[in-house]
């Protein structure tokens, strides 16, 4: 029924999940992909949820000039009462510099029409223009945005939550059925500067902000469903039962769940194993159609004439198939247990042998590390700049964050400057923290790094009084030259893991939300060709 449907085929319709990807493209222009499923429990129907979702739309200019702060004015006029609808939008943002839009909506509302409410959908979709006679771009005074997108309202049912034990859909067995809307997004969007001259600041802060109208659409779309949710806790009792919700959802980033059995986990990995099969086959009967047409694999994705429909359909047919892996991969990462890097640390309470501890770790850890990001950015150019994030509740109610990122640092003097650089932010983590998010936050342990071993034991105060606590151990190295991972050249890694038991700096679950972190960084020394002004 839908095409988009490939991209969440294998993900959880009741699991709020959200993937995103940022990167550079040759000519230097800043593009994002975005995904994210989005429930709403506790409605009426898909109508209802469409509602809210039009009203945004409709007036999305007032919408961004609110939240955002950024003034966004209509430069078209448009009648409210049409299943399409075009956006011309001019948004003034950071140092004043000006953002034009233009896209079509396009509102299908067929799917309203089903007798039942359990089998109602809708279906949004935008696409930019690209050439406006009426409303044309100005290149040589304007940055251009312009976004595709698919968007999707169906109607679910499912045991109702808060009755029996958990299913397998993320509910609650032995209740009655209640019905959720499921909001499913795909975003492309980006944005190019052919005239117009625009400083690296600007240009950070843009990047950075890529889908801040796509994010405020549910943060909208929320406050029409749920009108009467407060924003704060209203009296002492909803702030105690507020606490515990958050003491309850115990740690973030790689929380504590039940360990899959090894059967299921290696079935998975067959499964997430087959489909690449299934994609490599789609790219060689696509390569071999080609083969027959003249036309070389470099051309494939260089089609953009609507004549050769023929062709075009090939490579579509290959994207849909690329799209499969990209959800049974997402989903297969809301799943898994742990990564495979992560080690099991407790540590007692005397200080010399809790020092021995983490020395005798360090070398494997920082091997499986620097191995599990060596592959997880085999096929990513290390000279441009790239993010990759992933954001889901786990079943269990555990919120967690994946993030993988290429950040580049031009103009310093050596790897070792940036290595000093972060070493320096770790080991002063509750100064940065609190300088930088506003958030206070105290170190409870007292130790220096020794041996390329270092422990913070922090907590932090948030909104709302709730206190977060994170043990998190960081070890290091610096090599002069690393063949392996350095290319022959100077190489810094800093790999950190939370300790799962501590003796002397115990968790307190019935008081704090507890934060456990796994990451790995590396620095590398890059060449790049650079492009003459002669």
């Amino acid at each position: 029924m839908f095409s988009g449907l490939a991209r969440t085929r294998f993900m959880s319709l009741f699991q709020e999940c959200s993937e995103q990807s940022r990167y550079v493209t040759e000519d230097g222009y800043l593009c994002t992909i975005k995904m994210d499923v989005t429930p709403f429990e506790g409605v009426m129907s898909v109508r209802q949820v469409l509602n809210v979702m039009q009203l945004y739309l409709m007036n999305l200019e007032i919408t961004l000039t609110e939240m955002p702060g950024d003034v966004t004015v209509r430069e078209n006029d448009e009648s409210a009462e049409t299943t399409v609808l075009q956006h011309r939008l001019v948004t003034s943002e950071y140092d004043g510099v000006l953002v034009e839009k233009n896209a079509v909506l396009f509102l299908d509302t067929s799917g309203l029409d089903c007798g039942s409410v359990d089998e109602q959908h809708a279906l949004i979709t935008v696409d930019f223009v690209d050439r406006d006679d009426l409303y044309p771009y100005c290149p040589s005074q304007r940055l251009r945005k312009d976004a595709t997108s698919v968007m999707k309202l169906l109607a679910h049912r499912r045991k109702r939550v808060g009755v029996g034990s958990t299913n397998k859909d993320g509910g609650l067995a032995g209740g009655k059925d209640e019905l959720v809307v499921v909001l499913t997004r795909w975003f492309f969007v980006w944005v190019r500067w052919l005239e117009i001259a625009v400083s690296e600041s600007s240009i950070r802060s843009i990047a950075a902000d890529l889908t801040g109208g796509v994010n405020l659409t549910i943060k909208s779309m929320r406050e029409g469903v749920y009108p009467t949710l407060p924003d704060e806790p209203c009296d002492n009792q909803s702030a105690k039962k507020q606490k515990a919700m958050s003491t309850h959802k115990t740690s973030c980033m790689r929380g504590r769940r039940r360990k899959k059995p090894t059967y299921y986990v290696r079935k998975d990995e067959m499964k997430a194993l087959q489909l690449q099969i299934d994609v490599l086959q789609a790219r060689l009967e696509t390569l071999e159609e080609a083969k027959k047409l003249g036309i070389s694999p470099s051309d494939l994705d260089d089609l953009n004439s609507p004549a050769d429909t023929d062709i075009r359909d090939i490579v579509q047919s290959q994207q849909y198939s690329i799209a499969s892996v990209q959800s049974a991969l997402g989903g297969y990462l809301t799943t898994t247990d742990r990564l495979p890097h992560e080690s099991t640390i407790c540590l007692g309470k005397d200080r010399a042998e809790r020092h021995a501890t983490l020395l005798a770790m360090k070398d494997k850890t920082l091997v499986d590390s620097l191995r599990y990001l060596a592959e997880r950015t085999r096929f990513l150019d290390p000279t441009v700049p790239h993010v990759e994030s992933c954001r889901y509740m786990a079943p269990c109610g555990t919120f967690c964050y994946m993030n993988l990122d290429v950040t580049l640092f031009e103009g310093v003097k050596s790897v070792k400057q940036v290595y000093d650089a972060l070493m320096f932010y770790f080991f002063n983590m509750e100064i940065s923290i609190s300088e930088i998010a506003g958030d206070l936050t105290i170190r409870e342990n007292d130790g220096a790094w020794r041996d390329g071993v270092f422990e913070c034991r922090t907590v932090s105060k948030m909104a709302h009084d709730v206190q977060v606590e994170m043990n998190l151990v960081n070890l290091s190295a610096f090599y002069d030259r690393h063949d392996e991972y350095g290319g022959g050249r100077p190489f810094g890694v800093i790999v950190g893991d939370y300790v799962d038991v501590d003796k002397l700096y115990p968790y307190s679950p019935t008081e704090r939300v507890r934060y456990d972190v796994t990451g790995v960084l590396s620095i590398t020394e890059e060449m790049r060709t650079t492009i003459s002004d002669d």
